[in-house]
C-alpha cells in the first residue's frame, strides 16, 4: 500500500462535489479513487465501463484488459464520433478524451465528468486507482499533442 501512495493524484475535491458526481454517476461511485485486486484493468476498460451506465455493464468490463480495436469499436457502440481538435476547449460530460502516438496508436483514454473533473486510470496495475483527476494532471501526464474528442452523437442523446 505505501507504493500505491506514489501513483495517487491528490486533487482538491470537496464532499459535496464528490456526493454529486455519485449521484449523476451512480455507475461509476463505487469506482472512485480506489485500487483493484489485480494486474489487467486500463484505462480503456474503464472508460468503456463510464459509457455504460449501467452496474451490471460496467462490473464485468471495468477489471479487464481492453484492446485498442476493441476500445474503438465500443465507442461505435455506444455511438460515439470524433470531433474536431478544437473541441478540447469546450467539453461536454461525457465525451471521451484519447491520446494518440506513432502511427495513430491509441495511448490513453479518459471519461469527462464534467466541472473540469475525469474517471481516469493511469495504468493496467494494480498499484494505479480508478481516480478523479483533472485536465491538468492528465496533460502533465499524457502531454498536450494528438488529443482526440469523442462525443455521443446528437441522434443518440
Amino acid at each position: 500500500m505505501e507504493i500505491t501512495k506514489i501513483y495517487l493524484d491528490e486533487i482538491e475535491l470537496s464532499n459535496q462535489k464528490m456526493i454529486e458526481l455519485k449521484k449523476i454517476y451512480p455507475h461509476l461511485a463505487s469506482y472512485f479513487n480506489t485500487f483493484w485486486n489485480a494486474n489487467g484493468a486500463n484505462c480503456l476498460a474503464s472508460t468503456l465501463a463510464a459509457l455504460s451506465e449501467s452496474d451490471v455493464q460496467i462490473n464485468w468490463i471495468i477489471t479487464k484488459w481492453v484492446t485498442q480495436d476493441s476500445f474503438f469499436h465500443g465507442l461505435v457502440n455506444y455511438h460515439y464520433d470524433a470531433l474536431d481538435s478544437s473541441s478540447i476547449r469546450s467539453l461536454n460530460p461525457k465525451d471521451v478524451l484519447v491520446w494518440k502516438g506513432e502511427e495513430n496508436a491509441l495511448l490513453h483514454a479518459t471519461f469527462y465528468l464534467g466541472d473540469g473533473y475525469f474517471f481516469n486510470k493511469d495504468g493496467q496495475s494494480f498499484i494505479n486507482p480508478w481516480q478523479i483527476v483533472t485536465l491538468e494532471k492528465l496533460i502533465s501526464t499524457w502531454g498536450n499533442e494528438n488529443i482526440s474528442v469523442y462525443r455521443k452523437t446528437q441522434l443518440y442523446i
